[in-house]
């Protein structure tokens, strides 16, 4: 990944400041990144200790900076990500909508803007989720998100926003299960789990009749 800042490569350290679930208690945290696969990160924290998962909403590599059917490229610059940040009077807007808060003009701070908030909102939408999802995170139904915070990055004008979550390193994705192993009682947990999220007030909104494989 050619494009990826020197921050995010292998073996840098990012400083993180965390605030663990379910309680006030705010923490430091240096980490060494691992792997990096955009917009996620592995890493351990702190050494010698399982690895986890570092999510990061970084807007700067939202696909919607690229090119695609009639959409012209938006690419990220450090002068827009400024410029934006420097007229943000909160951390985020309570009241942004994606589909309402866009512009069609070419202004690059504006547009920043609409990136920073679509992200922060992804971000609070994910911490919201997991403190739904708290009663399924110790059946191994769903992961563990054992905290949230922010990205300290230098030379960025922004702090991206991040969540600390459990890493299997056994998982796979649907496109590597062989169908014939998947039996009825694998169905039946997965039904089960998709009906106690609705229970718990969740809802996902990226549902597919099939899985994305490359």
């Amino acid at each position: 990944m050619d494009d990826l800042p020197e921050y995010y490569r292998q073996g840098s350290r990012l400083s993180l400041n965390l605030a663990q679930n379910g309680t006030e208690q705010h923490l430091s945290v240096t980490a060494i990144v691992v792997e990096a696969f955009t917009p996620f990160t592995i890493l351990p924290i702190p050494p010698n200790t399982p690895l986890a998962v570092l999510k990061v909403y970084d807007p700067r590599f939202f696909s919607h900076h690229t090119v695609l059917l009639i959409r012209p490229a938006r690419p990220w610059t450090h002068t827009a990500e400024a410029a934006a940040r420097s007229k943000r009077t909160a951390p985020w807007d309570p009241a942004f909508n994606p589909a309402f808060n866009i512009t069609e003009d070419d202004d690059a701070p504006v547009w920043d803007e609409w990136y920073y908030q679509n992200a922060a909102l992804h971000f609070r939408s994910e911490v919201a989720a997991y403190a739904r999802l708290a009663p399924l995170q110790d059946t191994g139904a769903v992961l563990h998100c054992y905290a949230a915070g922010t990205l300290v990055l230098e030379g960025r004008a922004i702090r991206p926003h991040v969540l600390l979550l459990e890493y299997l390193p056994d998982a796979k994705t649907l496109c590597d299960v062989d169908p014939a192993v998947v039996g009825l009682p694998l169905m039946q947990s997965l039904v089960a789990t998709a009906q106690a999220f609705g229970g718990l007030g969740v809802v996902h909104t990226d549902l597919r009749e099939y899985p994305v494989c490359p």
